[in-house]
């Protein structure tokens, strides 16, 4: 096997693994912590642990609620994908 072959499944092994998210951009899930926890979210992001793979974070905004009576700062929270269920 040459040396590039090696190198190109690696790169696509890597690149698979960082990839794979428990839930991806647009999924609605229900955060079990925090101030507004059993309300449906809205995954907006989701930010790659580099690092750690499969330790991602996953920025969430609620659903159905009005922007002045949100509690996050900004609009938004992070959450790690043990502190979140699929709705």
């Amino acid at each position: 096997m040459k040396k590039l072959d090696l190198q190109k499944i690696i790169r696509e092994e890597v690149k698979k693994a960082l990839t794979e998210a428990k839930f991806q951009k647009g999924d609605t899930v229900i955060p079990l912590v925090g101030p507004h926890k059993g309300i449906p979210h809205k995954v907006i992001a989701v930010l790659n642990n580099i690092d750690s793979p499969g330790d991602d974070i996953y920025n969430i905004q609620p659903i159905g609620i009005q922007a002045s009576k949100i509690k996050y700062r900004l609009g938004a929270a992070g959450a790690a994908a043990s502190d979140l269920e699929k709705a």
